[in-house]
């Protein structure tokens, strides 16, 4: 007789924080924090990852895409049978130069290739390059992703009766959250259709007949009626679905169930597949947990922080590992994971870095480099004093001078976003002008509604860019973005100009840098002026 488990977290978020509160704190060691392993893009990620797998010789390396995730996502099992690293490649050799100098200098010289996907995915040019290099290669490409999935299982050769993970093939996050547990017990990952099983995986679970099923996925995703379709499938089974209400409430019922005590806990996008898919057999080795998170919040998902608290309940202190660079798992989130294991809070706030020296320019430059884009506010936070619309822009300006001040500023706009990072411009405009007197309500984040706003407070509009003055605030076209206008790098050019806005993440975490006013910036893609505003005394 079939037997359904549905996995739920034990503790939800706040049953937990009350435990924190009336529980004495287990003694712990500190938490370990390793070098993030990352690199300028994904492929390079992906090399700096298989370096930390072996950087020894190895028999045998796995090559996924980098662009498409549905072969990919099968690779993760079989790499750790091979006890080989995921490479990910670009769809043609040239454009895959990490991938092919870790084969270079660390696949043995009778090594193999495992090349997962067909030709479409990644060129039938890489077969024949590493065959004229003198190495064997296998490739494993079906007619579409469930095809490739498939051959890849049969590769595994598993003993029949075993376990096997089921999750939708449509979309990435499912998979990745159960990769690296389904690789350490060198169970297939089988992809299927929210609506159906594809053939050639059906008849791969008639075959097998494993006893252990683990769906990963609620019923939006991997539906009920594949459910009974497995249950009819597979009489004598054990199905087990991991089901929340979003991919990181997935994830965390995994971790709760399979990783009660992780050595490490290797943290990764959730928005996105590589670099999660180059650390599954990382974090195989051990059988951890690689941590889906949100790259736009400093927050951690209330379910996974909730799992992380578990583990400092229990006195669980794994070390932590960064998979990706901080544009995809922000030192907030890191920080922020450190906490939960140590019992504490987590934080909502960006942390603002202090100004680099090292980026100081003592004249103006222009055109504007991209190093210029950072600089030290001390050489210029005078340079145009006595130029002002009114008092209130006079008022504003000197107040965004303060570097402290545009750390507090920033800081709450990120906080009225609930912790999110992105999308804060109105929340930070709208704070620096209550710290100035006026009152705006604190939900006010819509661009548009913004300056309709600042219109019925006794602000004007102005278009004509010559007559912008320090503390003025613009407006972008197409409504996409607002800031303070701080002044000319060049006065006359009309160009670029220092200023100050939410967008501190992508300026080396200064509040206060430079941006294109007149025009499209070709460095940053950022939008021009439309118009701006100053209130009138």
């Amino acid at each position: 007789m079939i037997r359904i488990k549905s996995i739920r977290l034990a503790l939800p978020t706040l049953c937990l924080a009350i435990l924190i509160a009336v529980t004495a704190r287990p003694v712990q060691a500190s938490i370990a924090i390793h070098p993030r392993l990352d690199g300028p893009d994904r492929y390079q990620t992906s090399a700096t990852i298989a370096k930390q797998f072996s950087d020894e010789v190895v028999d045998h390396v796995v090559l996924a895409s980098g662009q498409d995730f549905p072969d990919a996502l099968s690779a993760s099992v079989l790499a750790h049978q091979l006890n080989a690293p995921i490479l990910l490649v670009n769809k043609h050799p040239h454009n895959s130069p990490d991938a092919l100098a870790y084969i270079e200098t660390h696949l043995s010289r009778d090594g193999k290739i495992f090349i997962i996907g067909g030709d479409g995915v990644i060129g039938a040019e890489f077969d024949s390059f590493f065959i004229d290099n003198g190495y064997a290669v296998e490739r494993l490409g079906g007619e579409d992703r469930y095809a490739t999935d498939r051959l890849t299982a049969d590769a595994l050769n598993s003993e029949p009766g075993g376990t096997v993970y089921i999750a939708s093939g449509e979309n990435f996050p499912d998979v990745l959250s159960v990769s690296s547990f389904a690789s350490q017990a060198q169970a297939p990952i089988l992809l299927v259709k929210h609506g159906s099983i594809p053939l050639a995986i059906q008849d791969y679970l008639q075959i097998q007949q494993p006893k252990q099923v683990y769906i990963s996925g609620g019923a939006g995703v991997v539906s009920l009626e594949v459910e009974s379709q497995i249950q009819a499938l597979l009489p004598e089974a054990t199905l087990t679905r991991f089901s929340g209400n979003d991919r990181y409430e997935t994830a965390a019922q995994a971790y709760e169930q399979i990783a009660p005590y992780p050595e490490t806990i290797y943290i990764a996008s959730g928005s996105n597949y590589p670099d999660a898919l180059s650390g599954a057999p990382l974090a195989a080795q051990k059988g951890d947990p690689i941590l889906l998170i949100n790259p736009s919040t400093p927050i951690v998902p209330d379910t996974i922080a909730a799992y992380l608290t578990q583990l400092y309940i229990n006195g669980v202190t794994p070390s932590v590992t960064a998979l990706g660079g901080p544009g995809v798992v922000p030192d907030e989130v890191v920080h922020n994971v450190v906490n939960l294991l140590n019992g504490q809070a987590q934080s909502p706030l960006f942390m603002i870095r202090t100004v680099d020296s090292r980026l100081v320019m003592e004249k103006s430059i222009f055109p504007i480099t991209k190093e210029s884009y950072f600089f030290n506010i001390d050489t210029y936070k005078d340079s145009y004093s006595g130029s002002f619309h009114s008092s209130i822009q006079d008022k504003l300006y000197n107040y965004m001078l303060n570097q402290g001040h545009q750390v507090s500023v920033h800081n709450r706009a990120v906080a009225l976003h609930s912790g999110i990072l992105i999308n804060n411009c109105v929340y930070f405009q709208a704070e620096a002008l209550r710290r100035v007197g006026f009152n705006i309500p604190n939900s006010m984040a819509n661009v548009a509604k913004f300056s309709n706003y600042l219109t019925k407070l006794g602000f004007k509009k102005d278009t004509n860019i010559k007559s912008l003055k320090p503390g003025d605030i613009v407006f972008t076209v197409k409504n996409t973005h607002t800031y303070t206008f701080m002044g000319w790098v060049n006065p006359g050019s009309y160009d670029y100009a220092y200023i100050v806005d939410n967008q501190a993440r992508s300026f080396g975490g200064q509040v206060y840098h430079v941006r294109k006013v007149n025009g499209v910036d070709p460095d940053l893609n950022t939008d021009p002026m439309a118009f701006f505003m100053y209130y009138q005394d």
